[in-house]
């Protein structure tokens, strides 16, 4: 058995970015590759360990130590608590023209371990400069089946105590080679009794079924080494290398490094310019991980807005009209509601009140999504005519004095379509938690699903994305330079990090593999049943996870797309809804509307409104219960 332990020294951090990711998606790999710690390895050995020799080892050594540790896939043992993800932004200037200043932001995104908690393991070759902690480590990798000789280990552990950092340079650690403690066995890494009175979690690679563990865990993609004879078989017959053709497509006298250890050595550009998409000699494993914690900043009243509620608020308005708007009109109306609220605080000043408007007083956005959603209800009860019924007014910071004083007073009218008035009459001030119908019976006493506590969800106005889907492969200049009239990005999707139950209508794009022609990837009409899979990333599904995680909530255990929603007891596709607002910004990839039913391991708390114009009740669910969702026509 070998094992590696690695101690982090500045603030018990650790700062990687994945192999497949850019350092702007926030993303930090954990727990790292089996290819970036050969690579450690690898660089140790190069710079750190000129002088080994002494202890007869030979400079060819290096190879037998990558060989033997690429034959066998780490086990990895982290703590079970006190891990947290966690990101800093830097601006850095840019002359992206001559003579013009620019600023460049560069996201640092890290893990946070707090004091290490993996005991159990001592080092391997105890040293003098050892201190009492030595035996507590962030992270063990452990190769079960394999072994070293003695002179090997003995040079591997002396390099790996020279290098002062693992992932990027930010991250100072201590590396060095361990054994178990002697009361202690092998067999325990599969004990998942010991593992708990350990405090650890052990992590092997996994495949199929047993990677989805649950909402807890994720399947977390990482790139491995393939086995040194495999290597071999595959340079030496360009029929089984999978990316010949790619790689002669750029660079045809690319020559594949001999061995697999200088497939590990090779510097990143070569590859790369080559037109691989990954190092030679590597593959994409696949191992589950369970989901870090990452800290979010909860709804606090903001300086911009002087709460005099002093926590999440929202006004409940009654309509009544001669001819009232349609729910497909629900972003027209609300950006009318807002316009009058707005003059209305304006009062002399001429400043609205930054719930209503989003703004400061000096014009600039507010942050956080603290200010008021205007959200359109369309209630079925007592009758279902699919009109809108009310408006919710909900702000996370709540409501300041001159919002207060809007509510307090008449509201007046708005003008309806063809000059026909809607009054407004103001039904409940107050919490969510006090407005919230939590059942049928509540619904029908006037009060609002919007902020019920649900674990099933559903669409009610359609989810507009903010980001566009993505795919591997296709260079902007290959398409800048094609020939037809709309260059089509050309490549693969790209599948997320992490694994949901997916389903329903129009073609959710899953992938398990990464392999577009496979059959775990879908794109017709047809109803697919939901299963454990990886939506692509930047698709309506994975925009709908980063949006709920964004609002604090946890990500969801199952999505599935739906055909619409029920409006006077008739079914009414997304295409029939307006999904772009009036006047005003925002980002939108598409303007195609999306619905979905989404489930949550846990009930979770409204209102959940996501995607371009959220603030004007675009994407906004509703609880299952409701009945509002089109039924499944399997």
């Amino acid at each position: 058995m070998i094992a590696l332990g690695v101690r982090f020294l500045a603030g018990e951090r650790y700062h990687a970015t994945p192999w497949d990711a850019h350092v702007n998606e926030g993303r930090v790999e954990w727990p790292p590759c089996p290819w970036r710690l050969l690579r450690t390895v690898a660089a140790a050995w190069r710079l750190r360990g000129p002088d080994v020799s002494e202890g007869g080892v030979g400079p060819d050594d290096l190879t037998v130590i990558l060989h033997t540790l690429a034959k066998e896939l780490p086990v990895y043992i982290v703590p079970r608590n006190g891990l947290s993800a966690w990101h800093s932004r830097h601006y850095f200037p840019w002359e992206k023209n001559p003579g013009k200043l620019d600023s460049v932001l560069v996201f640092d995104s890290f893990l946070d371990f707090g004091a290490p908690g993996i005991g159990g393991w001592r080092p391997a070759f105890p040293q003098p400069s050892d201190s009492d902690g030595s035996g507590l480590w962030h992270m063990v990798a452990v190769w079960p089946e394999v072994e070293l000789e003695a002179p090997l280990a003995a040079a591997l552990d002396a390099v790996l105590r020279r290098l002062n950092y693992f992932g990027r340079a930010e991250s100072l650690a201590e590396l060095a080679l361990v054994v178990p403690e002697p009361e202690e066995e092998k067999a325990w890494l599969w004990d998942h009794a010991q593992q708990e009175r350990h405090g650890v979690f052990v992590l092997p690679a996994s495949s199929g079924p047993d990677v989805y563990r649950g909402p807890e865990w994720e399947a977390v993609r990482l790139l491995a080494p393939v086995k040194p004879e495999e290597y071999q078989v595959s340079r030496d017959d360009p029929q089984d290398r999978p990316d010949r053709k790619l790689a002669l497509r750029k660079n045809r006298s690319f020559v594949l490094p001999r061995t697999l250890a200088e497939a590990i050595t090779l510097e990143n550009d070569h590859w790369r310019d080559a037109g691989w998409p990954r190092p030679p000699g590597s593959r994409w494993v696949i191992y589950p991980v369970p989901r870090i914690a990452t800290p979010v900043r909860r709804c606090v009243s903001s300086p911009a807005i002087e709460s005099v509620t002093g926590k999440p608020y929202a006004a409940r308005l009654a309509l009544y009209s001669v001819v009232p708007p349609s729910l497909r009109d629900a972003v027209l109306e609300t950006e009318k509601l807002r316009r009058k609220l707005m003059g209305r605080s304006a009062g002399n000043s001429g400043v609205p009140s930054p719930v209503f408007s989003g703004k400061t007083r000096d014009g600039k956005p507010l942050q956080g999504h603290e200010h008021a959603f205007f959200l359109a209800e369309a209630n079925e009860w007592p009758q279902r005519r699919g009109v809108i019924t009310h408006f919710t007014v909900y702000a996370a910071a709540g409501f300041d004095h001159r919002a207060m004083r809007v509510f307090t007073r008449p509201l007046g009218r708005l003008w309806g379509r063809s000059g026909y008035e809607v009054e407004l009459t103001l039904v409940a001030l107050g919490t969510p938690e006090d407005l919230a119908a939590e059942s049928l019976d509540d619904l029908r006493l006037g009060k609002t699903p919007l902020f019920a506590s649900a674990r099933q969800w559903v669409s009610r106005t359609p989810f507009v994305p903010t980001i566009h889907p993505r795919t591997s492969g296709g260079s902007r200049r290959a398409r800048q330079n094609s020939a037809s009239a709309r260059p089509v990005r050309r490549g693969k999707p790209r599948p997320t990090d992490y694994a949901i139950e997916l389903g329903g209508y129009g073609g959710a794009v899953r992938l398990q593999c990464g392999d577009a022609e496979c059959a775990c990837s879908r794109s017709d009409l047809s109803y697919a049943e939901p299963q454990v899979a990886h939506p692509q990333q930047g698709s309506p599904e994975d925009n709908v996870v980063r949006l709920i995680e964004a609002q604090g909530l946890p990500r969801p255990i199952r999505i599935e797309r739906i055909q619409g929603t029920r409006l006077g007891g008739k079914a009414v596709r997304w295409l029939h809804f307006r999904r772009e607002r009036v006047s005003g910004t925002g980002t939108a990839s598409t303007r195609q509307g999306f619905g979905f039913r989404i489930e949550f391991a846990q009930p979770v708390r409204g209102p959940i409104v996501l995607g371009y114009g959220a603030h004007f009740g675009l994407g906004l669910f509703v609880p299952e219960w409701t009945g509002w969702a089109v039924p499944f026509d399997r």
